[in-house]
């Protein structure tokens, strides 16, 4: 989030809150990702102190589809992205995380992320396929 108010010289104070470009432009994505009106999605803030989004889940696993899909096109952003993951699994979730795990060992055929209170999300964009799955906690 700091870096993307960098790269737009937004401010990066108060990165966290929503009123700040950054929370914006978080909230646009997540929309465009998910299919969703940004104003219809809730959001509260997380243990961190940041803004989180809430929305059903088939939408999150609708946003993994997505990611993917586009992501078989070279020229796309979501191709850049993929290709970091691939190339650098360790940096998704770090040392004995089972995101990295799988990444690393699909060689990034198959790409999980966990999230903020128990969600955990995948796309195996050869498939085109997103799941994801919210733990009670």
């Amino acid at each position: 989030m700091l870096a993307l108010a960098v790269h737009h010289g937004w401010p990066t104070e108060g990165y966290h809150r929503a009123e700040n470009p950054v929370q914006k432009r978080m909230r646009a994505e997540v929309a465009r990702w998910t299919g969703m009106d940004a104003d219809a999605i809730e959001s509260a803030v997380d243990g961190c102190g940041v803004v989180t989004f809430a929305m059903p889940l088939a939408r999150v696993a609708d946003a993994f589809v997505r990611f993917g899909v586009e992501s078989r096109d070279p020229e796309s952003g979501a191709a850049g992205v993929l290709d970091a993951l691939r190339a650098h699994p360790f940096m998704v979730a770090g040392t004995g995380r089972l995101c990295t795990a799988l990444i690393a060992k699909t060689r990034g055929r198959l790409v999980a992320k966990t999230g903020a209170e128990g969600v955990y999300c995948a796309t195996v964009p050869d498939a085109g396929l997103g799941i994801a799955l919210k733990v009670e906690d």
